[in-house]
């Protein structure tokens, strides 16, 4: 199984209790009986849900976002596909999910005491597929079971450049990826009707999560591959700037996790390194593809006179 909490751009809904007591102290919003332009690229999105009712007065589409969210898809789909042997390489290596628990078991590894935990821990490019989805699971953000009392959520996570986050943090960052998905105003998500859309729309959201690891396929096979791209990037909705910038970030990080792969052996045969020459590869991949995709993206929108929001 190959279903991954990262590259379905996670959203986490905070308690419902805490809702009503923010509720208090955030501004009801009247809805907008302007008609809104609402057929939006977003739709085509994997994780677009129908929330069971109109909510056309709550939406601003950003002509400028639609447009750069548009290029952004229109190009990766020019790269990634899977029909073509360079089209089905670009897009295993644009999945990154998996690599936020590699990050942090290298900083536990560096810091663990020789000989007993490094021989265990050297055997993680090892693992099977399953099992590396188990670690994507335990390291990012993913959504709580929205009926429960509890948040659902862990303690500590990482955001899509390996940055660790907090609860609090990881619950905006669900907060804004569900707005940006379906293009509610600021000032409607500050709303408890935002948040009460919110617990639906995680509600339906993970009915599809139990579905796809069912299927024993990956999200891409099981969304398709042109719905879960589009939610890549209709749920960032970053400008111009914000995405070379997002792209850049990733590729530095993994250049670190290689730089920082120790090399050679210690006296009784264990590796120092965690990773193995092919894992190396694999990551090497995924910063070629990245680098790529950055020089490609500042040719064509003119990097360098970009306006910050264009």
């Amino acid at each position: 199984m190959q279903i991954s909490a990262s590259t379905q751009n996670a959203y986490t809904m905070t308690q419902t209790a805490e809702l009503s007591k923010s509720a208090s102290t955030t501004p009801t919003v009247s809805a907008d009986t302007t008609p809104q332009k609402t057929d939006s690229i977003n739709k085509k999105a994997y994780d677009y849900f129908d929330l069971g009712e109109d909510i056309s007065s709550y939406v601003k589409i950003d002509p400028v976002q639609e447009k750069t969210n548009q290029e952004l898809i229109t190009y990766l789909t020019g790269i990634m596909n899977n029909k073509t042997p360079e089209g089905k390489k670009n897009l295993e290596a644009f999945d990154t999910s998996w690599y936020a628990a590699d990050v942090a078991m290298q900083k536990i590894i560096a810091s663990a005491p020789r000989p007993k935990l490094l021989p265990d821990m050297a055997q993680l490019p090892y693992i099977t597929e399953q099992e590396m989805e188990i670690e994507k699971q335990k390291t990012k953000p993913y959504i709580g079971d929205a009926t429960e009392s509890g948040n659902g959520l862990i303690t500590l996570c990482f955001d899509d450049t390996f940055n660790e986050i907090t609860e609090e943090e990881e619950v905006k960052l669900g907060n804004e990826m569900f707005k940006n998905l379906y293009s509610f105003s600021d000032e409607f998500s500050q709303t408890q009707k935002f948040h009460d859309l919110g617990f639906e729309y995680a509600k339906q959201l993970n009915n599809f999560y139990h579905k796809a690891g069912r299927s024993g396929q990956s999200m891409q096979e099981f969304a398709g591959i042109d719905a879960w791209r589009t939610s890549e990037v209709v749920c960032n909705s970053y400008s111009k700037s914000e995405v070379i910038e997002h792209y850049t970030i990733i590729s530095d990080k993994l250049k670190d996790l290689v730089s920082n792969n120790s090399k050679g052996f210690y006296d009784d045969g264990t590796p120092k390194g965690v990773f193995t020459d092919n894992y190396i590869q694999k990551v090497n991949d995924t910063i070629h593809l990245y680098d790529k995709i950055t020089a490609d993206l500042k040719e064509m929108w003119g990097y360098g006179n970009l306006d910050v929001r264009a």
